[in-house]
Order: C-alpha cells, then structure tokens, then sequence
C-alpha cells in the first residue's frame, strides 16, 4: 500500500499495527461499533488502545455497508488469535537465584 501511496487517514505511511488495525476492525463487515475505546483516566489521559468490556460495546449488525463477507472475516479473526503469542517475560518476575552471585574486586599490583 505504501508502493501504491496510500496512507492512513492521518497521512502516516501504514505499518503492522495500521494493517492490523483494519483486520480487525468490524466495520468492514458491516458492523457499525460505537462506545468501544475506554474514556479518559484519573489524570484526564486517554488510551486508545484500551477497550471497554464487550458488554459495554454498542455494536449494530448491517449498520453500514460490507465491504467483505462475514465469513472471511472470520477467517481471518481465527488465524490472527492462533498466531497470537503469549505475554512477553516481565521486568518484575522475580528469580530465586537474583542477588546471589557477588564478585571480588580484582587485587592491585604494583609492580
């Protein structure tokens, strides 16, 4: 897409999270969502990658025009969470042998 010069609606070129962005979104089949992103926090910043409960979500079914079937979609929902990858190590694990092992300060000589 970058080849062909398209780019995303803020006139960014596209990389992984914006291709990722338009698989997963569900206006593509049809499905206008609303009410989606998480409002503002304590300190008035937003996120827009944290979402609200599904329960939370407004979602209406044929709200707008499909661009692809529902099937498709599906598909490709399906083979994104197989090919999803577990958490990543955090910083704050802790290991039982941490902090054991000190080193002696190497002797000077002179000679």
């Amino acid at each position: 897409m970058n080849r062909h010069g398209y780019r995303t609606k803020l006139g960014n070129l596209f990389g992984k999270n914006s291709i990722y962005d338009i698989l997963i979104n569900e206006k593509y089949k049809g499905t206008y969502v609303f009410n989606k992103r998480s409002s503002k926090d304590s300190l008035g910043r937003r996120n827009n990658r944290r979402f609200k409960d599904n329960e939370n979500i407004i979602r209406i079914p044929n709200g707008m025009p499909a661009i692809i079937d529902e099937q498709t979609f599906d598909k490709v929902q399906e083979k994104i969470h197989a090919r999803k990858r577990g958490p990543r190590m955090s910083e704050k694990r802790f290991w039982s042998m941490s902090g054991s092992l000190k080193l002696k300060k190497a002797a000077k000589s002179n000679t």
